[in-house]
């Protein structure tokens, strides 16, 4: 047991851990598609507040999903014979 509940691990991957990291990637795909569209509607300029509030976002998303990535590959919690 981890926490209150069981983690169980399939070829070294956390069931939980890989729908939460699929989702992470289409938060990142749509920030970025959000964050091209304000470059685009806001003259091209990057220091836009706009284009710079989703460029924080969507460096604060990556971020997230490279820790999510490194924890996956860990033996952190160890893994659970099924």
């Amino acid at each position: 047991m981890y926490g209150d509940r069981e983690i169980v691990r399939e070829g070294g991957f956390d069931m939980e851990n890989r729908t939460r990291l699929r989702k992470m990637r289409r938060r990142i795909e749509n920030l970025r598609n959000k964050m091209v569209l304000a470059f685009v509607h806001n003259g091209a300029d990057m220091n836009h507040p706009q284009v710079l509030r989703l460029s924080q976002l969507l460096d604060e998303q990556l971020n997230r999903y490279e820790r999510c990535k490194l924890y996956e590959q860990s033996d952190y919690p160890p893994r659970k014979a099924v």
